[in-house]
């Protein structure tokens, strides 16, 4: 993202829209989107972001709840696959989120000329967003580690 003084520049790596409802908050004038300046348009699209992040975190703990029950009922090649790839898909979620979470902490300490002190609350927000998707995303982790364990500990001795 690039922020200047009237203006927002964002890039996206993948197909999907996480800033559909950003979008359309603009279009129809709802919220403070338009009455405020570029740095909380900035806001806005970040918050969207790391909000998507908690979907994800819904889905892969209901994948690893159903895992852990397969792991303990039937253990097999198959689920040790599966807790492998949700293994490295928390690494991927940390990762994107840790460089996130240090840049919106600078964000907050240092002052920014582009960033206005009625916007830095919600700032703040979205850090402690980015802290609560990383200790989700560590305590997940826990339990795929845990799984993996007993899994070997069970099936593969």
């Amino acid at each position: 993202m690039i922020l200047g003084s009237n203006y927002v520049i964002s890039f996206q790596e993948w197909e999907g829209d996480v800033f559909s409802q950003v979008r359309e908050r603009l279009r129809s004038a709802r919220g403070q989107i338009r009455s405020k300046k570029s740095d909380y348009l900035m806001y806005s699209l970040i918050d969207s972001v790391v909000d998507r992040h908690f979907s994800i975190l819904e889905a892969l703990d209901e994948k690893i709840h159903t895992l852990e029950e397969a792991v303990v009922n039937d253990p097999n090649q198959e689920n040790m696959l599966m807790i492998h790839h949700l293994k490295k898909e928390m690494i991927f979620l940390r990762r994107s989120v840790w460089p996130l979470r240090e840049l919106l902490a600078k964000m907050d300490r240092e002052d920014f000329n582009l960033i206005c002190k009625d916007t830095k609350p919600f700032i703040r927000d979205i850090y402690d967003h980015a802290i609560q998707v990383i200790d989700i995303v560590e305590t997940l982790q826990g339990i795929v580690s845990g799984l993996l364990i007993f899994f070997r500990k069970n099936r593969w001795l």
